[in-house]
């Protein structure tokens, strides 16, 4: 595994950022809402005096909204149907202003989740100008080059196909894909809280070398 690794960085390194690799005029899908929206609740939450019933109502109608309902199908596939309830990631969210919300030992996927809403509920600034570094123009371009560089690996009747990248905070995978029957178009989800280093510096470098790894299971 770590030499899988070690040669995929080498390669990724060499052609994505050094080498003459020319994209498809083809460009993806690049969706910041959920992370604009549930940062803009955070921030909201943490100086509101409004109570548990309108923040619950609020945080509900984000939930509802296509990225997090690909979230919720990813966490929630045929194979493991219960792993996290959209109430129980509600209320652990709410917990991060009203403990009683939530309580460790409820649902392993959440605990394993609320350190990183912890740690971002502390650094919600740090988290939206990651957002806005991420829907510069320049950073959208390094995005679509790197899904486009994985049709490199693949064989010419399989490729990458027009996809729907969605970027926002949750704390679980890292990165995921959901299946095309799901949505018009192939999709994959990446965590917003995990672009960050634990001393909370971004490398976009790194993020599309993943991107360009996760991608290409899109075209298999």
């Amino acid at each position: 595994v770590k030499r899988f690794w070690f040669i995929l960085v080498v390669i990724l390194s060499y052609f994505l950022f050094k080498g003459p690799f020319e994209p498809s005029s083809q460009v993806h899908e690049i969706d910041l809402s959920g992370s604009v929206k549930m940062l803009k609740f955070l921030k909201k939450m943490k100086a509101s005096q409004e109570g548990i019933p309108l923040l619950s109502k609020e945080l509900d109608s984000i939930l509802k909204e296509k990225p997090f309902e690909l979230m919720f199908y990813h966490y929630n596939r045929p194979i493991r149907p219960y792993e996290l309830p959209e109430k129980i990631f509600r209320d652990m969210i709410l917990s991060l202003k009203f403990p009683e919300k939530y309580t460790l030992g409820e649902n392993t996927r959440a605990d394993s989740m609320l350190p990183l809403w912890k740690k971002a509920f502390e650094k919600i600034d740090f988290f939206e100008n990651l957002t806005k570094e991420l829907s510069e123009e320049s950073s959208y371009k390094k995005m679509n080059e790197a899904i486009e560089f994985s049709n490199s690996w693949l064989p010419e009747d399989m490729q990458v196909p027009k996809s729907y990248l969605f970027i926002l905070p949750q704390g679980g995978s890292s990165a995921f894909v959901v299946p095309s029957d799901k949505t018009s178009s192939p999709s994959q989800g990446v965590d917003l809280f995990q672009l960050a280093s634990s001393d909370l510096v971004f490398d976009l470098k790194k993020f599309t070398m993943m991107l360009a790894h996760e991608s290409h299971h899109l075209g298999l």
